[in-house]
């Protein structure tokens, strides 16, 4: 008797693990979920690179000795029907391949508002794209990653990054080529050399900068780096940002600052000093200039701020220690908001 019951509970088991999700959404109405997994994995070597173009969903990167790339793809859609969740999974698909040493994978979603026919009392479809990566830590990395999180561990290969409507979460990346960040958030713990784009962001925060780079910052709040005592030229502009550079007291650096209806502070110990202009023109100065440097001046940093401005402060002061842990916790924040799976419905995809 006890051997039936065992297997008619495996058969239920198994019919229930073969069918669609069903569940209860929000008003009692029924709700269907289907799920589609995509395994891939390449062989490679040192010169090759992975490329991924994805949105509505997370691409997370874990780096291992192995000399291949793996690429786990879940792709999963919601609705009040099987027929309208088996619409929304019609127009997802991803595409991958190799050409020359470029593995490269990309996420198509075609027109879901058409998927399903009639849109009336179907409030609750949603879909998501996610990537799981393994790969190598040397090799090189570009995503291109929108409505997600991306995130990844420290890497020593050239990356390329683009995160929009988003989070990007890095470790510490030992060759940038370009990050761009727009619409989101952005937590890195270093940047060595290479380019660094912020854009309508909440909050931005690297944690040391080195070599030669350059940061943009563009209508962003809440822009905040350490320059490390590694570097050799650092350039940053500011337009409509808030920005906060933080120094090591022992960093030496020619400073040269430029603002144009932007606001310069220093709240350091390093004599910077205002160049004020031998005219005789009557009027406010809108534009302002500031020299100075730490130690012999070996490394340079130059900053040009427009409409907004820029705090200049040591590393351990009273301010950058809250605004450190307000940062950390924000990212802690948002990295376990990202643990849960997000859906993304027809209106956040518009």
């Amino acid at each position: 008797m006890k051997k039936h019951i065992r297997l008619l509970n495996l058969a239920v088991t198994l019919l229930v693990l073969s069918a669609p999700v069903m569940s209860r959404a929000a008003g009692g109405d029924q709700e269907v979920r289907k799920q589609r997994l995509i395994n891939k994995n390449y062989s490679v070597t040192a010169d090759d690179k992975l490329q991924i173009e994805n949105s509505f969903g997370n691409v997370v990167v874990s780096t291992w000795d192995k000399q291949e790339i793996t690429v786990d793809i879940e792709i999963s859609a919601r609705a009040s029907t099987e027929e309208r969740a088996q619409a929304i999974m019609n127009r997802i698909d991803v595409k991958d391949g190799k050409d020359g040493n470029n593995i490269w994978f990309k996420t198509k979603v075609g027109d879901i508002h058409n998927g399903g026919g009639n849109r009336h009392g179907d409030n609750e479809r949603g879909f998501y794209i996610d990537y799981v990566i393994h790969m190598p830590a040397a090799n090189r990395l570009a995503i291109e990653n929108s409505f997600g999180k991306t995130e990844i561990p420290a890497f020593k290969g050239l990356v390329t990054l683009t995160s929009k409507f988003g989070s990007l979460n890095t470790g510490d990346l030992d060759n940038v080529d370009q990050i761009d960040v727009e619409f989101g958030r952005a937590y890195i713990a270093s940047v060595s050399n290479g380019k660094v784009v912020f854009k309508f962001n909440k909050e931005s925060h690297i944690g040391k900068v080195g070599g030669n780079v350059k940061i943009t910052s563009e209508f962003s709040q809440h822009v905040q780096f350490i320059v490390a005592d590694n570097i050799n030229e650092l350039a940053v502009f500011e337009s409509y940002s808030g920005v906060r550079v933080v120094v090591d007291k022992t960093l030496s650096a020619q400073f040269d600052v430029h603002t144009s209806f932007g606001h310069f502070h220093n709240e350091s110990d390093i004599n910077i000093d205002e160049q004020k202009e031998d005219d005789s023109s009557y009027g406010p100065h809108f534009d302002k200039d500031y020299s100075g440097k730490s130690g012999d001046g070996k490394a340079r940093i130059k900053i040009k701020s427009s409409f907004g401005s820029v705090r200049l402060s040591y590393a351990g002061d009273q301010d950058n220690e809250n605004q450190d842990d307000k940062m950390d916790k924000e990212r802690n924040k948002h990295k376990n908001k990202d643990k849960e799976k997000t859906s993304v419905s027809e209106s956040e995809a518009r």
